[in-house]
């Protein structure tokens, strides 16, 4: 795979005025942004007006809607204008930069704007960590949670890189290719573009709320010229994210796709809403890249895993005051029996036992290594990068109880941790899988068993948190 996730450009070098220019062009486009986020929540109430708006796609609670062509020449002149509509005013900021604005030149007439609207369960740490992706890997990692169909790319340029005080934060210049569907893969060729990319979080100017965002703009540069196997397409999305209530994040984004080239209307269309449609997938990619880490980590004490080793504990504690109150005969357990967990009952390593309905199969959690019961497992299925850069995709059994309390960690300790730790590109791990395939026969506490040190401080201790 050596051909592939490497950068085909030469070193795009660029000096400190360039960085500031890129780093205001994203200031722009992002304050724009929450201009029409705000016009969303007070004007429209939320309301998306079926008579400019067509729905397209729905994934979830995620609703993606292109404006309809009679209402594009209305609304042109409207002061509150969309990225694409203010690419060019913003690309004059940067005149005197080596890169230049893509969409600026793009007819970005020729194609409806887009519109992202709905909800995703979660928090909105979760959702911006389940999109902060600063390498290849950790975005080869996120498409396939995802589903983003990225199959070749490369960071080309790192402006702003995330920080233990400020984890979600990062500005880059990006490369990325997008592959098509078999049947459309004949007739079409993948699309490539170089875009800058801005993630991070800030306060909206009327109520101060903390909302996320997440920006794609095309840009261009003397050294990203087209290449023969792909099409350069451009895209201008900007994605406004909110804390709606406890576990649920608001999600708004406006923007456009234009692959280029001779491809059918509805074709660009449907390949801009799938983009569009994969923030549903955020929040999911948050919690089985939290897994992950646990799974590196389940032999260490960092801060972000100590609450959930030390809430193991306790369950174990309570587990065995309950065991040793009851004398029901029910609730014996008998000597050298394997017993699930979480729930107790007795469990049968024999597959044929299954069968007669007495007995659950018995298998393992692969982070805490308990013996779990059929009804009280969970299947997840995570990503990892090998050592020989190939993504690596498995199926691994845990307890519901590890799911839930890893879900209730904070993605925010998590991210600051991994940045410290410089850990995470390669998702779980070689090393883990290998060693949690092999539980301690006891089905105990191994994984939790060490105190926290009161000598050990985590990064993401000392992060406040905005």
């Amino acid at each position: 795979m050596a051909h592939r996730f490497t950068n085909p450009f030469a070193p795009l070098r660029l000096s400190d005025d360039d960085k500031h220019q890129l780093h205001e062009l994203g200031e722009i486009f992002v304050a724009n942004a929450i201009e029409q986020y705000e016009a969303y929540l007070v004007q429209d109430r939320r309301h998306v007006d079926p008579s400019r708006w067509k729905l397209i796609k729905q994934r979830e609670e995620i609703r993606v809607y292109k404006e309809r062509s009679k209402r594009r020449t209305a609304t042109a002149s409207q002061p509150s204008r969309t990225p694409s509509e203010a690419s060019a005013s913003a690309s004059s900021s940067q005149s005197s930069s080596s890169a230049s604005s893509a969409n600026a030149n793009a007819n970005s007439s020729a194609l409806p704007t887009m519109l992202t609207v709905g909800t995703t369960v979660g928090t909105l740490h979760d959702y911006m960590y389940g999109t902060v992706a600063t390498s290849v890997d950790m975005a080869r990692i996120r498409t396939s949670y995802t589903g983003d169909n990225l199959i070749d790319g490369a960071v080309l340029e790192k402006i702003l890189e995330p920080t233990a005080d400020d984890p979600f934060r990062s500005l880059s210049v990006k490369w990325v290719v997008k592959g098509q569907p078999l049947h459309v893969r004949t007739v079409v060729k993948n699309r490539d573009m170089v875009y800058l990319e801005y993630t991070g979080l800030t306060r909206l100017p009327t109520t101060g709320e903390i909302v996320g965002f997440h920006l794609l703009h095309s840009v261009s540069f003397p050294q990203t010229h087209t290449l023969d196997k792909t099409l350069r397409g451009n895209i201008s999305i900007c994605g406004i994210f909110r804390q709606h209530n406890d576990d649920v994040v608001e999600v708004f984004g406006k923007g456009f796709m234009d692959p280029t080239g001779r491809v059918l209307r509805a074709m660009v269309i449907k390949s801009a809403a799938q983009v569009m449609a994969s923030t549903a997938g955020m929040t999911q990619c948050a919690q089985l890249k939290k897994l992950a880490f646990a799974m590196r980590h389940r032999n260490t004490n960092h801060t972000a895993l100590g609450q959930l080793a030390s809430r193991r504990r306790q369950q174990q504690q309570v587990l065995q005051r309950e065991r040793s109150r009851t004398h029901s005969v029910s609730a014996v357990v008998k000597v050298g029996a394997k017993c699930c967990s979480v729930c107790h009952k007795e469990v049968s390593r024999a597959p044929g036992v299954l069968s007669l309905g007495q007995k659950s199969m018995a298998s393992h959690c692969r982070l805490c290594l308990h013996v779990i019961c059929s009804h009280c497992r969970v299947k997840k299925q995570l990503s990892s990068i090998t050592p020989d850069s190939e993504l690596r995709v498995q199926t691994m059994s845990f307890c519901v109880l590890c799911v839930a309390d890893v879900k209730a960690l904070s993605a925010w300790d998590v991210a600051a941790d991994e940045i410290l730790l410089q850990d995470g590109p390669r998702g779980y791990g070689a090393s883990v899988a290998s060693s949690a395939s092999t539980p301690d026969s006891d089905g105990g506490l191994e994984a939790w068993s060490d105190p926290v040190s009161p000598h050990h401080t985590s990064a993401a201790s000392l992060v406040v948190q905005p």
